[in-house]
């Protein structure tokens, strides 16, 4: 029975614990009997529940860096060689072109030339027909634009809005909706349709309100052109339009 107690004794000695105090000698033996498991488990899921948080937290700032470094939306600016700066970058500049106004068939839209074109050597049309469409630079055909821009060539540039992933340009409008960015705004132009011997389709583009044009180009060479547009009220709502009243134009970023 002795030899039993004896037994007990130690392997309760066995499943001791020392405790060293802090700022002194002294120890005391600590029974895993006296320590509340319990709280130690609620401790470590606590824990655990801090860990998580602090990682979905980590992870949702990554995701918004990484979104961050990939937004970027492209946009043209006609009739500027420049960016509107504060969030843009200029990607590239050039002229304005497209398929000639008097063409039926032409391309529709209007394009921004770079000014340093590649080219590949020895390239020729494989068609038996001799099928092929044509690019020409564009011009002001009216001084609507801007004085004494009649006829002089139009230039471009290619913009990126860096913090913006989305571009619309808005038709009859010069300010953007709320909580968007404007990035520039004018005067709604298009390759003409008043039967002036105009007969190739366009496109509605945003000149911008303080145009320039490019040096050199105000020899009558016609080919892609940009027209005011104006509003004819009947199936156009007047008001809120005005007939014959030229239309602005705005673009924006978000």
């Amino acid at each position: 029975m002795c030899r039993r107690k004896t037994i007990a004794s130690f392997c309760i000695i066995f499943f001791c614990v020392t405790v060293k105090c802090y700022g002194s000698a002294e120890s005391r033996r600590l029974l895993v009997d006296d320590v509340d498991i319990q709280q130690l488990v609620n401790d470590v899921d606590t824990l655990k529940q801090t860990v998580q948080g602090q990682h979905n937290q980590i992870s949702s700032l990554l995701s918004l860096i990484s979104a961050k470094e990939a937004a970027g939306a492209i946009y043209t600016r006609w009739g500027r060689k420049d960016c509107t700066g504060n969030g843009t970058e200029l990607v590239y500049e050039g002229f304005a072109g497209g398929g000639p106004f008097a063409q039926d068939g032409a391309a529709v839209n209007y394009v921004c030339l770079p000014h340093d074109p590649d080219f590949y050597t020895g390239d020729v049309s494989m068609s038996p027909y001799g099928h092929m469409s044509t690019i020409y630079g564009a011009e002001y055909e009216d001084n609507y634009f801007g004085p004494n821009m009649f006829q002089k060539d139009v230039p471009c540039a290619v913009c990126r809005a860096t913090e913006a992933s989305s571009i619309m340009m808005i038709p009859g409008k010069s300010q953007c909706p709320w909580t968007w960015k404007r990035e520039y705004f004018g005067r709604l132009a298009a390759g003409g349709d008043d039967g002036h011997g105009i007969v190739a389709a366009s496109e509605y583009v945003c000149v911008d309100y303080s145009p320039i044009s490019l040096e050199g180009g105000q020899a009558n060479q016609d080919g892609k052109l940009f027209v005011p547009v104006k509003a004819v009220c009947g199936t156009l709502r007047c008001p809120p339009y005005k007939d014959n009243a030229f239309l602005t134009c705005v673009v924006c970023s978000k």
